[in-house]
């Protein structure tokens, strides 16, 4: 939970408990705010005045896309690329918190491109 304060002061009390992972309450306000912590209150209080800043507007999903493309290379053969794109929304995180590309991409032979070491040098004969 996030507990954003606004102008003025205020007096935020909490003494929440809760199983799981994240059970923590975030509290976001300026340094004067009267803040009784309980165990499980994680305190961002911060001097800056965009602490109270928010915008309900701005608020976007999770969200997944499917992408399709057709490429050429050098040696003449035109192929269909398919990907996967994962975004991630993250709060107070410009355009978006994680993003995860699955991208292959299948040679003619039908097997999938993939990064080989490279071939040993072969000392020359002199």
């Amino acid at each position: 939970m996030r507990v954003i304060g606004g102008a003025g002061k205020a007096q935020i009390a909490d003494d929440s408990r809760a199983a799981g992972r994240r059970t923590r309450t975030k509290v976001y306000d300026t340094p004067g705010t009267n803040l009784t912590a309980g165990p499980e209150t994680d305190d961002r209080r911060s001097a800056s005045p965009d602490v109270h800043a928010y915008n309900r507007e701005a608020f976007e999903f999770n969200s997944s896309a499917p992408r399709a493309g057709l490429f050429y290379n050098r040696n003449g053969v035109f192929g269909l690329s398919l990907s996967l794109s994962f975004i991630r929304q993250g709060f107070r995180k410009p355009d978006y918190k994680n993003r995860y590309d699955f991208n292959p991409r299948p040679r003619p032979a039908g097997s999938f491109n993939s990064r080989r070491p490279a071939a040993p040098a072969t000392p020359s004969a002199r």
